[in-house]
């Protein structure tokens, strides 16, 4: 009975991206797993994200990181879980759409770093209330791409976009 109850406490405390099977269309690029990265945090507030679609895309130990204009603090660091926790009571109350307008990729082997201007708007179409860039890791293994880390800092007054990131 204890191997069993331990049995079952290791499989709670399994990474949640490990039990999410990717769409092989998803991961098998690089144009592909950005693109499927900004399609699956899109949308209207009543629209659930397909979560299981977003960790499917990450590695097992990826990390998100975010950048704050606004604390003293600096970075913030979560899990995909963590993310989607932060994320959810935002894309509930707020309509959310995320795009790619411009990126810089640098590749090596396996590994791929992405630069990734995006904006963020309130409905397809709309002027951004948001741009910022997202530095994207990825590693390529078993026949596919799988995130690393997104490290992602928004634009400020501060911190206004470069020309070079915007073409």
């Amino acid at each position: 009975m204890k191997k069993f109850a331990l049995a079952i406490v290791c499989f709670l405390l399994m990474p949640v991206v490990a039990n999410a099977q990717a769409r092989p269309e998803d991961v098998n690029s690089i144009d592909a797993i950005i693109a499927s990265l900004y399609d699956v945090i899109s949308g209207a507030k009543e629209e659930a994200r397909d979560w299981d679609r977003f960790y499917s895309l990450f590695d097992d130990d990826a990390r998100l990181i975010f950048s704050s204009n606004e604390t003293t603090s600096g970075f913030q660091t979560r899990t995909p879980q963590g993310y989607r926790e932060m994320a959810e009571a935002v894309f509930t109350r707020n309509n959310f759409y995320e795009s790619e307008i411009s990126r810089d990729t640098e590749i090596f082997g396996n590994i791929a770093h992405i630069f990734s201007t995006y904006t963020g708007t309130r409905s397809p179409g709309d002027a951004p209330f948001l741009r910022g860039i997202n530095s994207i890791q990825l590693a390529h293994r078993n026949e596919r791409w799988f995130i690393e880390t997104i490290f992602w800092q928004a634009e400020s007054a501060e911190f206004p976009l470069p020309d070079k990131y915007l073409d």
